[in-house]
């Protein structure tokens, strides 16, 4: 069976303009509605249903109508919970990762999965494994670009400040967020040479080493 992948709505043109052979589910956080996309013919069939659970029922029955859909979500719905279409529905990243895609606007982080980045904080490139908040906090930090799977993702001193600040506000809630530099509050990341973990200290530290 092709894969299903959940990808935000505002994606849906780049991947109508460049689709790969898979199903997809397009979602909007302001709305229930979702598109479901059959592209596994190269047809990119489009339907719209009410909740994401009616359109995984679309598209793991190849041979459902929408009425078909809707009888089916009536009669057997606890077959599709929401537990079972997370194991069944792939997200964004993984998008990225099995067709070799380099686009940052693909990519949406679980704020709480460890991910592993790339980064050079003053003594040469690093890998390392965190949350993307805490990634983007020792970017800024160090005023270092930070990457993902070959994408970089924010360039402190490459891109405009707005560019990094609209990536950085897709990542972290708004609510927590008055500017890239307040992100953290009262703290700051940092990381030891000796250490692949990243540590957090008081702002007013005194003699603080970063």
């Amino acid at each position: 069976m092709s894969k299903i992948y959940e990808l935000d709505n505002s994606l849906f043109n780049k991947v109508y303009m460049y689709p790969t052979h898979n199903k997809f589910i397009f979602t909007d956080k302001h709305k229930r509605n979702i598109v479901a996309v059959d592209n596994t013919s190269g047809d990119f069939f489009t339907e719209e249903f009410s909740n994401r659970i009616k359109g995984l029922i679309y598209l793991v029955n190849d041979s459902f109508l929408p009425n078909d859909v809707e009888k089916e979500y009536l009669e057997n719905k606890d077959k599709y919970s929401y537990d079972k279409y997370k194991n069944i529905v792939c997200d964004s990243i993984d998008y990225c990762l099995d067709n070799n895609i380099y686009d940052r606007d693909f990519l949406k982080f679980d704020p709480n999965k460890k991910y592993t980045f790339d980064i050079n904080i003053g003594y040469g490139d690093q890998r390392f494994k965190s949350t993307i908040k805490d990634a983007l906090g020792l970017a800024i930090n160090y005023e270092s670009d930070l990457g993902f799977n070959g994408t970089l993702l924010i360039s402190p001193l490459g891109f405009e400040w707005e560019e990094n600040n609209r990536f950085i506000e897709k990542c972290v809630d708004r609510e927590n967020l008055s500017s890239p530099g307040d992100m953290f509050g009262w703290f700051l990341p940092y990381r030891n040479p000796e250490s692949k973990q990243i540590e957090w200290i008081k702002e007013n530290t005194k003699d603080m080493k970063l």
